[in-house]
């Protein structure tokens, strides 16, 4: 497997907005209203196995602060 450390996008919501999910999928159905929501990018690792396959590592959801600390994982894990 390899590993490769990547900025996944989705959506945030955006301060004075309450009642509805703090965060919602990028790869899904766009959360409405979809003005209550901005694009960020949270750090995460994509793992690709012999196949060619990407899958991405929910070991890591919310633990990697920054894109740094995904590329010093990726690298340790590769190595």
């Amino acid at each position: 497997m390899k590993y490769k450390a990547v900025n996944n996008p989705h959506y945030a919501l955006k301060s004075g907005w309450h009642g509805l999910p703090k965060r919602v999928s990028f790869y899904g159905a766009a959360p409405v209203p979809l003005e209550a929501y901005e694009v960020k990018h949270a750090p995460s690792i994509e793992i690709t196995d012999s196949r060619g396959r990407v899958t991405y590592s929910n070991y890591f959801y919310g633990v990697l602060k920054t894109f740094e600390q995904a590329e010093a994982v990726a690298s340790k894990l590769n190595s």
